[in-house]
This record gives C-alpha cells, structure tokens and sequence, in this order.
C-alpha cells in the first residue's frame, strides 16, 4: 500500500498500512533531502504499531520495564479501517480510524493540518463501539514510533526540557541520551511527569528532540491544564541492530497518575491536544516555528488587547493593601507616564487586617477599603484615559466565605472537601456554580471592569470523585473541561474583557490555558535583577506576547537599576509596579520614556520570533551576568533587543541581524539617544555594539526600516 502523507509546506508526516496496521514512518521537514526509504525503514524496525498508546481493562503494557509505558494492548491489535477527511477553520482534520476486535474499541488518530501553520496538531479519540463498558487506562495524544527514522541509534540525540518551580520559571536543560540513560539495547526510557493543576510545577510540556547527527529539531507542546506525560525510550532491543526510539505525551495513565475513564456502549473519550513541528538548523528555528503555530492556531486574542496595552499592577507595590486612596494617589503620574490599563490585585474584596486567602470567594468590595464604592475608582481611572482591571481567584474558596462548605458547588474526594491550605475549589462541572461564577464576572463588567486577572493559588491534586465519574483523576480532568467551556462564555459575553492567567505567577504556563486567555503572568518572582533572565527564558516555550512581566522599581535605587527594571518587560509584555507618585523628576522620566518606547514597537507582538544571543540563564542569585535577548517582527523590517547587565566584566554586547529585509533603519535606544540611521546591510554584517556602562544596567535598541 502507498505511504499515507500528511503535509504542508512546512512539514511531511508520513505512515503506512501493513498487514492491518498502521506504522509511522517518518515526520520531516518539508523538502528534506535524506527521506528514508518505506521499505527499508520497514526491515530494519521492529513491525508494532505506534501512533498512540492505548490501553483498556487493566492489561498490562507489552513488555513493560521500570517506568516505561509502551506498547499498549489496544493500539497495538487496532486494525486500519480508513481515512476521513473533516474541513476546521483554516485546514483539515484528517482522522485514521481503526478498530479493536477485543474491546470493541473505534480508535480515531485525528492529524490536524494548517494551511499556515508549521505544526501538526494531534489527539487521539476513543469511541467504545462494543457491547459492554470498557475502562481506558492510558490514552496518549500521540506516539512517534521508529524516531529517528535513519539507522543512525542514539549518538548525538539531545533532549532539550524546561524545569520549573515557583519564582524561577522555565530553566533550560539540554541532555544526551546517554545522560538520561537511555541507552542501545536496554528496555529504558526517560520520563516527565506532572500531577495536578499546577501543570508547571516542575517540569513545562515543552520538549525539543534535536539529532546533531542529521540536523532535526523536533518539539513537541503538549496542551492540557491537567496532570500529563512525556516519554521518549526505546522500542526495543534488536539484536544489535540500531536503536529505534519511541517519544509519546499527553495526559496521565492511571499507572502514573490514577486516571480511568468507563467507557460504556455508544461513549467517547478524546484525549487533550498537542502540537509538533520539525524544522533544520537550530534550536532556535524550532522554538519560532512553534511561536509561529501559535500565532496562526492557539492564541485567540480579544479585540481589547490587540493593542498590547502598558499594565500598571499594584501587587508588588500594595501587596494587598490596595485600597481607594492608595489607587487614586497613583493615577495623575501612570497618565502622564502612558500606562494603558490600571489592574487592582488582591486585597480589595476583605476587610483590613484580614487573610488575603481566607476571604476568596467573598466576591463584593470591602466598603472599608471603597468608602465611595468600587464604581468611583473604576471612574476616576477611566477619567484619565485608562481602563480598569481586577483581580480574582474565581475557583478558589477561602474558609471565611459561605460557600466553603457547601458540598453542592465544591470538588469532593472520598467524602471530603478536596482542601490545599485553606483553599476549597470550586466544581464546574455543576451549573450552578457556572451561572454563580458568570455572576460574579457580570458583575465586574458592571462595575467598569475591562481587564480581569485570573489567580490559581492553590492545586486541586489528584483530583475529584464528584464530577460526574468515581476516578478523581478523570474528575479533574472533566472540572477543568467545564472551566474551559465557562471562561469561553464569559469571553463571548464580553468580547473586549482582557482575561490574564496566573497561577502564582507561572504555574499554568502551558497552552490549554493560553488559548481560553489573552496573556499570563509568568512569574512572582520580584528580584529585579533576576527578571529579564526569567523573560528571556520564558520567551523560549510561550509566545512573547503572552509573556507578561514585572518591570518593579521600587528596589531599584540608582538609575542604571531602574533603567534595568524596565527593561525587564520589554521582550515581553510590559507589566508595571511600583510607588511611581513619589519617583524623582529623573525617574518618573525615565518611566515616561520607557513606556513611549514599548509602545513604539509593541505591534511587533502580533507577529514575532525570539533569539537569544546570550546562553540560557541559570537562576543564582550570585555570578556575573550578560544577557541580551531579541524580539524580531516577522516580517524582517524591525526588531527590539534587550541587553542587560548584572554585575558582569563585561561592559557591552555586539549584536547581529541576519536575515533583515535590505533598506534603511531608524535605530532608537532606551533610554534616550538620538535616533541614526543604519544601512541592512551594515547590520547584518557588523551589527550594533550596545554599551552597558554600570555593572547594574540595562539598554534597550529598536530598529525599524524606514519605508516599512
């Protein structure tokens, strides 16, 4: 039978039928040169099926070891019916549809392909056909089987991973397979795994496969708000033949993390999505492929953000203590600085002296706080040309509000309150508590509202038995299910409501809730010297105009230091805080500055790529450091580039732009330079020395073509 080939012209995706099954192939970059041969690749793997990994009714893996998770019963006897073909907006699902004889099981691979978008979107569909109920227990959204395609094992096979945690978001890990001990002939593998809402706790789903060996860089993002895995192993040992690896992800199995789904006659499962791409080069191109995928596919904006508002947030500043006084104080120096949007975080919902967690859920304005009403400050705000937004931890129930124990809104396990602290969460999967939460967001809209902040500072690990199903696991995946269809109705009643996610700062970086927001807060981490590291981090897994950062200065005390605090925002979207009615004339100046700047190049956003000049940035509070980051607008006309320095030798970087559009450029520096002119072709080539004179400072360079 003929390959079947998914593809655009980005990418080749490419399978065969054999003997009932259907084996993979390959996944290349479109127009790559080294294609293997169907037939040989066939020879040299072991013939088992690999495009998911599916298993039913507690049997066990085939050939299971340690950790692995392979080969499972129901993908591995599924038997290729056909190809259906369904139109999405902009491309077309293609699904390969097969069957189980034992269970009785319809397994549906869904293929996704955009007409404009470098990644292939995949999910895998389970639709019990049978005539009794069977129980999944493990569902991947997909599998690459034979990888890496060429006879070529293990050498040179590099894993590039993001580790995470609270403060200090997304260090960059870069591992052979031998450091992760996966070795030629040995049943090993390497895996990652999260458990619970706080999706980035430890690790982001975010992975590079990169073969130094033929040049490819395969990433993978898998799109889920819930517990999930990553694998990548060995298929298995060959008789000295080279290794063939495997690389699955998705959600949880219930070996892992607990989860089952019953599936009785006539009922279907569809696992979460994840999105892959294939590029040469470097790893770079693969980090923009992606961003570029985003662009086109995931990100959803509402037309309140399209202009990537300056946000002012009086968290650090107030750290709770907001009230109307301490907002009015500020809002005469935000207008005249530029600050677009004026966000009120938690405190203004409980009485003084009260705990900022116990009173969630108490959803109307301390009247302590609001002597005038919450309506009167909204007002004042937009007086001065800025909107306004709140904060709110909408699933959270602190232990102070009424609805705190009431069993018919909240999750449960066991018979008992799912509890972190003293958080309760709320159980969407109840209408009730849908209609109750609308409330709450109409009400905001009411009050003047036009941004929300959404916090999530608590995890409702492992999960509930009250959402319909006994399995906590599948429960917490059915919750957060609900949650996304109610925050897309929310966003369809209030189409210019901006909703920002954040889950103690970086906790749910990762693309299922990046799709249902316009923007996160990637982090709480409030050292500034430390920032533009996590920007320029951050920046390599989640789309630069969703990178909402701090620019903090009140710690700042020279002026080299507050010129670095703003340039922490820059690279992405600009957060920021501080007591700037008391700044010096110098400083609030320099404020005034940085936000004119940001807005002369923010509609890059809309259509960029990232490149890092400097190496990933590991998170120590000592050391010297030089980093320097750059923001491209995708169609090579313009460009922004943040060069930082703390307490390095080293006073300036040279920068290169390969790959700008010939002509003249209008060259801007933050803070305040004469503009000058320079030709492409002397960017290109010899760049731009950025000088970084103190040992705390940073620089910011913009450069645009002149008829662009």
């Amino acid at each position: 039978m003929e390959p079947i080939i998914f593809e655009n012209r980005y990418y080749k995706y490419i399978m065969q039928v054999r003997d009932g099954g259907l084996y993979h192939l390959g996944f290349f970059p479109a127009g790559y040169e080294n294609l293997p041969d169907a037939e040989e690749l066939y020879r040299r793997s072991w013939p088992l099926p690999h495009e998911s990994v599916i298993c039913a009714d507690s049997q066990s893996y085939m050939l299971p070891h340690g950790k692995r998770a392979y080969y499972g019963g129901v993908s591995t006897r599924a038997v290729f019916s056909h190809i259906e073909k369904q139109p999405i907006p902009g491309g077309i699902d293609n699904i390969a549809v097969l069957n189980d004889p034992l269970t009785g099981l319809e397994v549906r691979y869904h293929y996704q392909v955009y007409d404009d978008s470098p990644a292939l979107v995949r999910f895998t569909e389970v639709v019990n056909r049978g005539t009794r109920e069977v129980c999944l227990d493990h569902v991947s959204s997909f599998c690459l089987g034979n990888f890496p395609y060429q006879p070529c094992g293990t050498d040179g096979i590099h894993l590039h991973y993001f580790r995470s945690c609270w403060c200090y978001e997304g260090s960059h890990y870069e591992k052979s397979l031998a450091d992760l001990e996966i070795y030629n002939n040995s049943r090993t593998s390497f895996s990652v795994e999260s458990v619970g809402t706080w999706v980035c706790k430890d690790y982001i789903p975010f992975f590079i496969v990169e073969q130094r060996n033929t040049g490819l860089f395969t990433a993978f993002q898998l799109e889920l708000s819930e517990s999930w895995r990553f694998e990548i192993g060995n298929c298995e040992p060959q008789n000295g033949k080279p290794c063939r690896l495997y690389i699955q992800g998705g959600m949880t199995n219930r070996t892992h993390g607990g989860w089952e789904r019953k599936l009785r006659p006539g009922e279907a499962f569809v696992a979460p999505k994840a999105s892959m791409t294939v590029t040469t080069g470097n790893y770079e191109n693969a980090v923009n492929l992606m961003h570029l995928h985003r662009e086109k596919v995931l990100i959803r904006r509402n037309p309140g953000d399209c202009d990537f508002p300056v946000i002012y947030n009086d968290w650090l500043y107030l750290m709770g203590r907001n009230n109307e006084e301490a907002i009015l104080k500020q809002l005469d120096t935000l207008k005249e600085a530029g600050a677009d949007i004026y966000v009120t975080d938690d405190g203004w919902h409980i009485g003084w002296g009260k705990s900022l967690w116990t009173g969630l859920g108490h959803w109307e304005y301390d009247k302590e706080r609001f002597p005038h009403g919450i309506e009167y400050v909204t007002a004042e705000i937009k007086k001065r040309g800025m909107r306004a937004g709140i904060w709110c931890e909408i699933e959270g129930i602190g232990s102070e509000a009424p609805l705190y124990n009431d069993e018919t809104m909240l999750l449960m396990r066991n018979g008992h309150f799912v509890t972190s602290g003293e958080h309760r969460f709320l159980n969407f999967t109840r209408q009730k508590v849908r209609d109750y939460a609308d409330r709450i967001f109409d009400r905001f809209a009411e009050w003047g509202f036009e941004y929300v902040k959404i916090d999530y500072n608590g995890d409702s690990v492992p999960g509930a038995d009250n959402c319909g199903c006994e399995n906590p696991a599948d429960g917490l995946h059915r919750n957060r299910e609900a949650y996304d269809m109610w925050l897309d109705g929310v966003r369809k009643r209030h189409p210019e409501m901006i909703i920002e996610s954040c889950s103690s700062g970086g906790m749910r970086l990762e693309y299922n809730s990046l799709s249902h927001a316009d923007l996160a807060s990637i982090t709480d981490q409030s050292d500034y010297r430390l920032l533009g590291a996590l920007a320029a981090n951050v920046t390599e897994f989640i789309h630069p105009s969703q990178c909402g950062i701090w620019s903090w200065t009140d710690c700042a005390e020279g002026v080299w230091d507050f010129v670095l605090a703003m340039t922490n925002s820059m690279i992405g979207r600009m957060h920021i805080c501080g007591d700037f009615a008391s700044l010096s004339y110098e400083k609030r100046s320099l404020l005034k500055e940085a936000c004119a700047f940001y807005k002369s190049y923010r509609h890059i956003f809309s259509s960029c790529r990232t490149y890092h000049h400097t190496l990933p940035e590991a998170y120590t509070h000592g050391g010297a450091k030089l980093r320097c980051t750059e923001l491209r607008a995708g169609n090579n006309a313009e460009a922004v580039v943040v060069a930082q320095r703390v307490g390095s030798d080293t006073d300036s970087v040279n920068v290169k732009f390969p790959g700008l559009l010939p002509g003249e450029y209008t060259v801007t520096t933050y803070p305040s330079s004469e503009p000058v002119t320079a030709a492409s072709a002397m960017l290109v080539s010899e760049g731009i020395g950025i000088k970084l004179p103190s040992e705390i400072c940073g620089r910011a360079v913009y450069l645009r073509k002149n008829d662009n």
